[in-house]
């Protein structure tokens, strides 16, 4: 957990106040990493190659050019892309939201979709981050933050 705590902070200028081992658990759990274990006094996650592999095809995340043996290599990468695309996608709907601080539904899964990724899966994300809850309004989502 804090070797990718450490990677992660790392892609930022500033220290991120939000990066947290526990918002990594998170993290984790919700790409479907959920076989853990306590060691010391932290929690290491059981990352297979397959585990990894299998995620970053669901999430239409491309892959390495080279291949890459370490189990430990290839969740980082994966989460490092994902946080990546998160951070761009949580400026944007800062930068897009109307007056009612709502975001259109089409304009989001289209940025999505151009970045390569699943806009169902990625929307779920910034839902469970808080980032975005339901709207009344048709073909509209609320940004609450």
């Amino acid at each position: 957990m804090r070797e990718i705590k450490k990677k992660m902070a790392e892609a930022f200028d500033e220290e991120q106040s939000w990066l947290t081992t526990e918002w990594i658990s998170r993290a984790l759990r919700r790409l479907g990493f959920k076989e853990k274990r306590r060691v010391g006094r932290g929690v290491e996650y059981r990352l297979t190659p397959n585990a990894v592999a299998d995620l970053t095809q669901r999430l239409n995340i491309p892959q390495p050019e080279a291949s890459l043996t370490s189990a430990s290599l290839h969740a980082q990468h994966a989460l490092l892309t994902l946080e990546s695309a998160l951070k761009t996608l949580t400026e944007w709907l800062a930068a897009n939201k109307d007056e009612d601080s709502l975001i259109d539904l089409f304009k989001l899964s289209e940025k999505i979709t151009q970045m390569g990724l699943d806009p169902r899966q990625i929307i779920e994300i910034l839902k469970q981050d808080g980032w975005l809850t339901d709207s009344p309004q048709v073909g509209k989502m609320a940004v609450p933050k």
